[in-house]
């Protein structure tokens, strides 16, 4: 609806933009007649400024201090001169080395600055249900970044009351982590897809990049419909895996030796999903696959569940059972005691 609205003002600045093209076209015819038309030769003599020496002369004289003569300290004299910024006026005159001397002073600065971000763990927020993309969706996104959806889609929603209402929670930045760059993309031509994972089934994805209009009456997005016939290259999944790996991802070996079989297996689950709704058959081989597997991922971490370490869960199930063991035993004898008439009565035993 909010698309719709604007399409008229998208029509009003394609005429603004007409209007100063034209302009700008107009100050270059203008600018050549005017050259053209200039005289063969010009009254005025022109005036040159005398040649600068090869090499700087300084000329100034030794600045001297206002107080000399003075009955004071050696030192409150140097003071006095350095004050006159005599030194810094001398580095104007020299702009290669004061060019030099200002980047290095910058260049520290700024890496005393950065360095402790890059070093301190603790400086990067984490979430623990934020896990590494999949190889399959680590594909999925570079298609993402490549065929520039970020250009109309962002991936940032704002702790704003009308954001939250309209995309679902607010985006926190430990959820960014893996993002290398990250998407938040600055507009928002087509909706925010930072909870984009889950909303829609993996046949309507499909369906919308062979034909927007289908899914959404009105979509101005054009369609996609090349990544529904460009087969994927699943051998080429591998160096990006490696790379988010080097950056700090944490990969299996499995996800690691054998990439392209991982993200064939997640494949094949998508378009069989795809098929069951009435999508085409052998949808894995496509490249809109993987970017169905990267949308369906995003924005869903945040609500997780972690799952318990397993070598925690098992003991106290062992536990359990010892205990279980042990309290059966007593409860056998008893019985056994109760029907030779031994033990406590039968009465007893039932209500133990």
């Amino acid at each position: 609806e909010t698309t719709q609205s604007i399409v008229p003002l998208w029509w009003l600045r394609v005429v603004g933009g007409v209007l100063y093209v034209s302009g700008m076209l107009m100050l270059g015819i203008n600018s050549m007649m005017t050259w053209m038309g200039r005289p063969a030769e010009y009254e005025n003599p022109v005036h040159t400024a005398p040649r600068l020496t090869k090499t700087y002369v300084d000329h100034t004289p030794t600045p001297t201090s206002a107080i000399d003569g003075a009955p004071v300290l050696e030192l409150g004299k140097k003071v006095s001169v350095w004050s006159q910024m005599g030194w810094h006026r001398r580095w104007e005159r020299l702009p290669v080395r004061f060019t030099v001397f200002t980047t290095i002073a910058v260049v520290v600065a700024t890496l005393f600055e950065v360095i402790p971000t890059f070093l301190i763990r603790s400086n990067v927020p984490t979430i623990a249900t934020v896990k590494p993309y999949t190889p399959l969706e680590l594909a999925g996104r570079h298609i993402f970044v490549s065929e520039g959806c970020y250009n109309c889609h962002s991936q940032m929603i704002r702790p704003i009351v009308s954001e939250t209402k309209r995309y679902g929670e607010y985006s926190k930045p430990g959820e960014f982590i893996y993002d290398r760059p990250f998407q938040w993309g600055s507009r928002r031509i087509g909706p925010d897809l930072a909870r984009e994972g889950g909303k829609q089934s993996s046949f309507w994805h499909w369906t919308h990049f062979e034909n927007p209009e289908n899914v959404s009456p009105g979509s101005v997005m054009p369609d996609y419909g090349h990544l529904l016939t460009e087969d994927m290259n699943y051998d080429a999944i591998a160096p990006h895996v490696k790379v988010a790996a080097y950056l700090g991802a944490e990969y299996t070996d499995e996800e690691l030796n054998n990439t392209a079989e991982v993200a064939y297996k997640q494949a094949e689950y998508i378009a069989a999903d795809i098929v069951a709704q009435g999508g085409p058959a052998k949808a894995y081989e496509k490249q809109a696959v993987a970017l169905i597997a990267y949308l369906q991922r995003v924005g869903v971490d945040l609500f997780a569940t972690e799952e318990p370490a397993a070598e925690e869960s098992a003991e106290p199930a062992d536990t359990d059972t010892e205990s279980s063991e042990e309290t059966a035993e007593p409860a056998v004898e008893e019985a056994a005691q109760a029907e030779n008439g031994d033990g406590p009565n039968q009465d007893a035993f039932v209500m133990n």
